[in-house]
């Protein structure tokens, strides 16, 4: 048998749609802080109970509940660090207010604080849970600390099911 020949590296190039459509880009933000009103459920770690697809759709069924958003809208998936352990967690579909007009039942006003995020700019083709594992195991390779507080999904643009849109992924850094 003759020897196998090593493997030959292919470099692929992208066009700029293809590069946006399949590769996250990752930035340092720092956030202000800022209001949020929303629904929240117990949800199980990659939302293998379903909890968080039934809340973003009651969630979007009540969105005329709410009064007054921001402008230009904003959706929020929070991931709450105080009530998270192995397996679950406390997740809420939300979005941005400028002030407290009403709560509207069931609903809950959250205050996110100031704080600096390591942030992917995620595409629609790549699944949330690969997006959290990518960007958090990334953040920890350049030598950032994860912080102990939320973990933010940002959607910038209305959507009817965050599986299958594009989104900012926030983790809190130092």
């Amino acid at each position: 048998m003759g020897e196998v020949p090593p493997l030959k590296r292919c470099s692929i190039e992208y066009n700029e749609r293809e590069k946006n459509a399949y590769q996250m880009e990752f930035q340092i933000v720092n956030s202000p802080g800022f209001a949020v009103i929303g629904l929240e459920c117990n949800a199980e770690i990659w939302d293998g109970n379903g909890n968080i697809g039934k809340l973003w759709s009651e969630f979007l069924m009540r969105m005329e509940d709410m009064d007054p958003l921001q402008g230009p809208m904003t959706m929020y998936g929070i991931c709450e660090h105080e009530h998270c352990d192995s397996k679950y967690f406390k997740y809420m579909a939300a979005v941005g207010i400028n002030k407290v007009e009403k709560v509207p039942k069931d609903m809950v006003v959250r205050y996110i604080k100031p704080q600096s995020y390591f942030q992917a700019n995620v595409p629609a083709s790549i699944r949330v849970p690969d997006a959290y594992s990518a960007t958090i195991g990334y953040a920890k390779s350049l030598g950032y600390v994860i912080e102990e507080h939320d973990n933010i999904e940002v959607y910038e643009e209305e959507f009817k099911d965050p599986a299958y849109y594009n989104f900012q992924l926030w983790i809190p850094v130092k």
